[in-house]
């Protein structure tokens, strides 16, 4: 059984991220004909029963690859799905515990755990056990979460579980104060989804509501097992659906690139750690209500608004026209798995195809066709996709995507006397190189998590403010092409058009490029000043060198503003003859030798030159001209000439490229 990290499952942020749910929220009109198909298919889908106990049973086609990658990596815990809330008001512990234990007993999947029998992983139901909820007094100025707090939160959460002895539901309580409370739920992946997490806190805000007034709680009972929906998938039914959708799969993806040429701050390592960071993006109440407003108007949703953004900004950073990211689904397509805890979601990949420089608004109906061709097609569990695409193995990066896009929304509970609001926890861990998260709510859940082997925070912070002025342009100009697109924040516009421009700088006005040359001379005359390859000249060398030249062209009747050739490949040798000829009071005249032959003869013939500093391989493709070499002027002084120069004396002539006619000649 060979592993692809291609196949690494995708944990939900927050429950409630079905794009299915999202597509909910369109016109009816629209897609009517969509919910209706999706209708009919599921009456085709063999129910979920609830079978006789086992003393084991096999795992989910979801837990099977989760598993295997556990085996590759048994120390970093990717896998633990961690959650808090902050709870304020008169905290109720036994209550609360009870509240707890009630939820150990009800679901089956937090009693499971994990075992290979006959070279086989199996999970095996345990029986009921007392739930641990130890109470950590941490101490803090703060009446929220600082951030001290938020690393505690985070060690606690990379607690790493035994699949075959733990407990894979761990509940810890911090007293902050007497009325300040964080309750923190660490649970494997393998047993629990975002969804099942919101499960589990609404029902333990009834239950505790339920222990705290002493009534008896209604709780609709737990029928169905995780177990029971692992042994469903193995159907033959449902194999003969799946593959249906995994040939549309495998079409789909055929010619997709596998890679996202992403731009990284370090190189990539052969084998990912998985160590991550996170940081939050902060989206201003008004521009959401501009893209509310847009969505609206172009009958999406909000969702497919912000993961256009996010397919621009990564088109803009790669290049790329199409290239594939994935999402999360609630693979909860049956109503039975809408109240069972465990590991239900899925993968969806999504191919983004800017092809063309679309305008916003185009973009935005493609990416609305793609989610929905998505969703009609994601009742199949990921693995068995990349199972069919024997894509190759690869450690260093996710084999499908390395990038996902989540936007789960955000959840509210009611525990009468406290008042209970998401905590971000944030376990330093990274599955993917990087993960933007969008909540509805106002919370602290919405940024992006990203791969420290790869970036750096720094990068991230300039990601995260492109995206903003991306979304702020796409809220009010939508009919933009894509390349038009503002992409720098304020700042950084300030530093590229005005700061890095401002090139003034004060010199003498009456002293030339050459003298002030010699100045520097006398400051640093043995540091390097011109470096070409392994060769190097300092101050001093390169002005004795080129006043050894002056003097050689005075010498030979150059003076002020003859015009000498200058003709060589790129040398000390040219830096040495254009300071020589400035010395000598003269102005040069470059020569490309990569020219045609015959640019160079209308050049010289429209200067009338006479002299040509030239070099030696060079020297014969020039007639009626005589050729000098710099080595030439090795005999005289090195002494600077002492020639009164004028900054208003002729430096150079060059010619234009001539594409609208003649060359001419600029002085």
């Amino acid at each position: 059984m060979e592993e692809s990290t291609a196949s690494q499952p995708v944990e939900q942020s927050l429950p409630g991220s079905d794009l299915e749910q999202r597509l909910a929220d369109l016109s009816p009109d629209k897609l009517a004909a969509l919910h209706k198909k999706l209708l009919q298919k599921r009456q085709t889908y063999q129910a979920i029963r609830r079978l006789p106990d086992e003393a084991c049973y096999p795992l989910s086609f979801h837990q099977q690859r989760l598993w295997f990658i556990e085996q590759l990596q048994p120390e970093t815990p990717l896998y633990n799905v961690s959650r808090a809330m902050h709870l304020r008001g008169p905290l109720q512990y036994p209550a609360l515990k009870a509240a707890l234990q009630a939820l150990l007993d009800r679901h089956a999947a937090l009693r499971t755990t994990f075992h290979v029998l006959d070279g086989e992983p199996m999970q095996r139901i345990n029986a009921v056990s007392e739930l641990e909820l130890p109470i950590v007094n941490f101490q803090t100025d703060s009446t929220g979460v600082d951030a001290s707090l938020s690393l505690r939160l985070g060690k606690e959460g990379q607690r790493r579980f035994d699949l075959a002895a733990d407990l894979l539901f761990r509940s810890t309580l911090f007293r902050l104060a007497d009325d300040q409370h964080i309750l923190q739920l660490t649970i494997h992946h393998l047993v629990c989804d975002g969804w099942s997490l919101r499960l589990l806190f609404n029902e333990l805000a009834v239950l505790y509501r339920g222990f705290c007034s002493g009534r008896v709680c209604e709780l609709p009972p737990a029928v169905l097992r995780y177990v029971d929906f692992a042994r469903w998938q193995r159907e033959p039914r449902q194999q003969r659906l799946f593959a249906e959708r995994i040939q549309w799969w495998q079409r789909q993806l055929a010619e997709a690139p596998a890679v996202l040429k992403l731009a990284t701050d370090k190189p990539r390592p052969p084998v990912s750690s998985g160590a991550g960071a996170f940081m939050q993006l902060e989206i201003p109440a008004e521009l959401r209500e501009q893209l509310e407003g847009l969505a609206r108007r172009e009958d999406i949703t909000l969702y497919m608004i912000l993961l256009a953004g996010f397919f621009i900004l990564l088109h803009r950073y790669t290049g790329m026209e199409k290239f594939l990211i994935g999402t999360a689904s609630a693979g909860r397509q049956r109503p039975e798995t809408h109240t069972i805890v465990g590991f239900f979601v899925d993968t969806v990949v999504l191919e983004a195809d800017l092809s063309g420089n679309p305008a916003v608004r185009d973009v935005l109906q493609r990416v609305q066709q793609t989610v929905i061709n998505a969703v009609k097609h994601s009742d199949v569990p990921f693995d068995r996709i990349v199972e069919s695409l024997d894509l190759p193995r690869d450690l260093s990066r996710h084999g499908l995507f390395q990038v996902l896009f989540n936007a789960p929304p955000q959840y509210e509970l009611d525990f009468e006397s406290l008042e209970a609001t998401p905590v971000k926890v944030d376990p330093q861990i990274s599955r993917f190189d990087l993960e933007m998260t969008f909540a509805e709510g106002a919370n602290k859940t919405t940024g992006i998590t990203w791969n420290t082997d790869l970036f750096d925070a720094a990068t991230i912070q300039r990601m995260l403010g492109h995206y903003t002025v991306l979304l702020r342009a796409i809220a009010t100009s939508p009919d933009q092409a894509v390349c038009n697109m503002p992409l720098l924040t304020e700042p950084e516009r300030q530093q590229l058009l005005v700061q890095w421009n401002d090139t003034a700088e004060e010199f003498p006005a009456e002293l030339c490029i050459h003298e002030l040359f010699e100045q520097q001379v006398e400051q640093t005359p043995a540091a390097a000043a011109v470096v070409f390859g392994s060769e190097k000249l300092t101050y001093r060398e390169l002005n004795q060198r080129a006043n050894q030249l002056a003097h050689y062209l005075v010498a030979r009747g150059v003076g002020p503003e003859s015009l000498i050739g200058l003709c060589q490949e790129r040398s000390l040798e040219l830096i040495v003859s254009i300071l020589g000829i400035l010395k000598a009071g003269a102005a040069y005249v470059p020569l490309d030798p990569g020219y045609p032959q015959s640019r160079l003869d209308t050049i010289v013939a429209d200067t009338g030159i006479r002299l040509m500093l030239t070099q030696a391989e060079l020297a014969t493709r020039f007639t009626g001209v005589e050729s000098v070499l710099p080595g030439d002027a090795a005999a005289y002084p090195q002494d600077n000439p002492g020639l009164q120069g004028s900054p208003d004396r002729l430096a150079y002539i060059i010619f234009t490229s001539g594409s609208t006619g003649r060359p001419k000649g600029v002085m």
